[in-house]
């Protein structure tokens, strides 16, 4: 048994593990993988294109939003290159 699956074994699935994903593009990374089944993950996307291409389930769920240090109103300039938007215009 390795030291991952030791420890998988020892996670109540009342209290499952949380894992935060934030610019989920793509889903969520393969190194996780081996954790999925102990896991609740919330992940946030808050471009349409990328978002609209992720499945939530029981254990993932998927927000369309932007996360920010302060509540406000703020323009996302979403780049034509997926992975490049921005709050800064200048990085798209």
């Amino acid at each position: 048994m390795t030291l991952v699956q030791h420890c998988i074994s020892k996670v109540d699935n009342r209290y499952p593990l949380t894992l935060i994903d934030i610019g989920a593009m793509g889903g969520i990374p393969h190194k996780w993988e081996s954790l999925r089944k102990v896991m609740r993950i919330l992940a946030f996307e808050p471009d349409e294109r990328e978002f609209s291409k992720l499945e939530s389930n029981d254990r993932l769920k998927y927000y369309n939003c932007l996360l920010y240090s302060h509540t406000q109103n703020l323009k996302l300039h979403i780049s034509k290159d997926a992975g490049r938007s921005s709050l800064t215009p200048q990085y798209q």
